[in-house]
């Protein structure tokens, strides 16, 4: 039975799926218009939102001319059982109400630094979440993340990198997992590998730098070994994806390198932007660069403004970057190494056209093998210097039975939270 045929069902039946949404803005009223069109089997009975006024309009614009304010799961209840949609100020009147089928969160961005409180959703299809709230809590740093769960304020702790990951190892009764995600990290030669008149421009200065640093090394020191270096920027567990090897720790080679392309006592190799978060690594990057003649200057910035810059082509230095987002090989080479790729500066026309050609290619085995040469081009003509596959520390309170670390394939985070467990 397809879902139209069970939806008419219900329908006949006078039995809809009935749904509630938390969040009645731009999104929430478009969801709001579309089930009011309506869709058999299907009605909006609730809408939770923190500004009233909202809320209304999301009913009015969809055609609903009556609705009921409600402060309470049981008014809620008493009100959808007789037809009467409701509208509140508090989402969790909707996760209480047992006349919701089916919870909708469409809200928007949340103040920075705020907590997030998820409720659980006892009906959800999968099976009931073991735990019945989850509170996120946003804290920029790693060593206020470690202290918080050491003195039992949270019960989970992400991204504990170097040293922090040490402690969290040793100490009794903490956890520490180490998850290979989707994410990977690489030197980006950015706008200068364009440039003509820039040393970047030249192959061998990239070959150079690309060999100059310690992937093993930097690998041990910051994720304990947890990372995969890599020669890819495309992660090995992806559809498409070509397995190319790390390029080798030779700082002999990569000094030959440069005495060739008219360097023999290096270059200024200009500002080397990073994502604040990952200074460290990009500092153990930028020594290795220094100790071969490549001398640079980190410049660290906050992951926003990092990110939007990267995007809009303001940052015009080396960088060092990394890409997380699920997707394929094509989805990778697409963001960033075509010539109109959302962060990339440059492409090579041959390149350009296979991308295009294994887009419209139906074969599989056609598509892969064109994917393959894109990804050998690029790693011939040095396009990044790739460091790893992104080894993310996490660690787990005593509390916990069950995090969700590792339960979904490359997601380094807690998931699905319906399985996570605390101990009895």
């Amino acid at each position: 039975m397809n879902v139209d045929t069970a939806l008419r069902e219900r329908e006949s039946a006078g039995s809809p799926v009935r749904v509630g949404m938390v969040g009645a803005g731009a999104t929430g009223r478009a969801i709001a218009l579309q089930l009011g069109t309506p869709v058999p089997g299907i009605r909006l009975v609730a809408i939770a939102n923190r500004t009233i006024e909202h809320g209304e309009r999301a009913f009015r614009e969809a055609g609903t001319t009556s609705w009921r304010r409600v402060s309470s799961a049981r008014e809620a209840e008493a009100s959808i059982v007789h037809g009467q949609p409701v509208l509140t100020d508090d989402p969790f009147v909707l996760t209480a109400c047992d006349a919701i089928d089916l919870l909708i969160e469409v809200t928007g961005s949340i103040e920075p630094a705020a907590s997030v409180v998820l409720d659980a959703f006892d009906r959800y299809w999968r099976k009931p979440p073991a735990v019945k709230r989850m509170v996120w809590k946003t804290v920029p740093e790693d060593l206020t993340r470690l202290a918080m769960l050491k003195r039992g304020e949270v019960d989970i702790a992400y991204s504990l990198r170097g040293p922090l990951g040490e402690e969290a190892k040793r100490t009794p009764g903490l956890k520490l997992v180490g998850l290979v995600g989707n994410a990977t990290q690489w030197l980006n030669f950015g706008a200068p590998q364009w440039d003509p008149k820039s040393p970047w421009h030249d192959k061998r200065v990239r070959l150079a730098a690309a060999l100059a640093f310690d992937k093993d090394g930097i690998n041990q020191a910051e994720t304990l070994g947890f990372s995969r270096p890599s020669g890819s920027i495309i992660p090995s567990a992806f559809e498409f994806a070509l397995a190319i090897p790390a390029y080798p720790y030779d700082p002999a080679r990569a000094k030959k390198l440069l005495a060739e392309a008219g360097y023999p006592n290096g270059f200024d190799g200009g500002e080397f932007a990073v994502d604040a978060s990952y200074s460290s690594v990009a500092e153990a990057i930028g020594n290795h660069l220094a100790a071969v003649g490549i001398r640079t200057k980190l410049r660290p910035i906050e992951r926003a403004a990092f990110l939007g810059n990267w995007r809009d082509k303001k940052i015009t230095s080396i960088m060092y970057t990394g890409a997380g987002g699920q997707g394929n090989a094509a989805t990778r080479i697409q963001n960033y190494y075509v010539k109109d790729g959302l962060y990339s500066w440059g492409g090579y026309p041959d390149m350009d056209d296979l991308f295009v050609q294994q887009a419209r290619e139906l074969d599989s085995k056609r598509r892969e093998a064109l994917l393959h040469q894109i990804q050998r081009l690029a790693h011939e003509r040095v396009m990044s210097a790739p460091l790893w596959e992104l080894g993310f520390l996490n660690a787990v309170g005593p509390r916990v039975d069950e995090s969700g670390l590792g339960l979904i394939a490359l997601f380094p985070y807690s998931s699905p939270y319906e399985d996570l467990k605390l101990k009895k």
